[in-house]
């Protein structure tokens, strides 16, 4: 939380932060119950659209309230990457290990950024950590823009689809950490039965992913076989069962009986993309 803090005091007139990803869904929602280290924003772009000198000012701006913010953690230069012509930027932040860390867990916060508008409406939240929820502390951001959950499934679905079919047609290495996006779509099943547009919106984050790997070729798997080969996938390799299972187990903290197994996962994903069929 208090990494978003600080993220918070860089203000101006024309680019605004919002919370998005898993962390915004646990965080910002209440929606699932499971551990991240990773932090993902989009930025409301003003009309005019993308300005690439504008979004370079403004990293930079958000570099420096990273490095401000706090001697418990670190960002080195070597540790920010910037692509796609700087629509799109991750670091790797370094922070104090009070305790082991767990198999899963990465020694650095990731902190990716799109510089491009939701495209839904946002909702504003209130941030807390567990810390100060066990205290009674007030929430560490009081009130923060954050992506629709909707959005979020359509994001997470489009990833899912993209890299599974880069690690099986692609031969890209392999990526335990997609599976969460699985995880957390059965979290958002009820929510998206509710919004009739999902169709929509998924097919034109997929149709954007043609050209994410120029080595895999896209374009000649329409958007919905794609939908349907990435579910096959899953269900015939035995490894997304395992990773799926030891992902749970360590970044989970639900309870046992409300934690969804791969197959109720997987169960629901395929309700969701028969949906996007009908």
């Amino acid at each position: 939380m208090q990494i978003i803090a600080a993220l918070t005091t860089v203000n101006t007139s024309e680019l605004r932060l919002v919370f998005s990803g898993g962390t915004s869904l646990s965080k910002g929602f209440g929606l699932i119950q499971r551990f991240s280290e990773d932090l993902d924003f989009k930025v409301i772009l003003p009309e005019s659209g993308f300005n690439r000198n504008k979004c370079r000012s403004y990293r930079r701006q958000l570099v420096d309230a990273i490095r401000k913010g706090s001697s418990q953690w670190s960002l080195n230069d070597n540790d920010i990457f910037s692509r796609n012509q700087g629509r799109f930027f991750y670091c790797q932040i370094g922070y104090q290990c009070n305790f082991a860390l767990v198999t899963t867990l990465r020694p650095h916060i990731k902190l990716e950024i799109s510089f491009k508008s939701p495209a839904l409406p946002v909702e504003e939240k209130s941030l807390q950590s567990f810390i100060a929820q066990a205290l009674g502390n007030q929430p560490e951001v009081p009130a923060i823009a954050c992506v629709s959950p909707i959005e979020t499934a359509a994001d997470k679905l489009s990833a899912l689809t993209w890299r599974v079919l880069s690690q099986q047609l692609g031969n890209k290495l392999d990526d335990p950490a997609l599976i969460r996006h699985l995880h957390d779509l059965t979290a958002l099943e009820i929510l998206l039965t509710e919004y009739h547009d999902f169709p929509n919106l998924i097919i034109t984050l997929l149709e954007e992913d043609v050209g994410r790997d120029k080595d895999l070729n896209l374009l000649a798997i329409p958007p919905i076989e794609r939908l349907f080969l990435m579910l096959q996938y899953l269900e015939d390799d035995p490894v997304y069962a395992d990773e799926y299972e030891r992902f749970v187990t360590s970044m989970s903290y639900a309870t046992e009986d409300e934690r969804p197994s791969f197959r109720q996962a997987l169960d629901s994903a395929h309700r969701i993309v028969s949906r996007i069929d009908e």
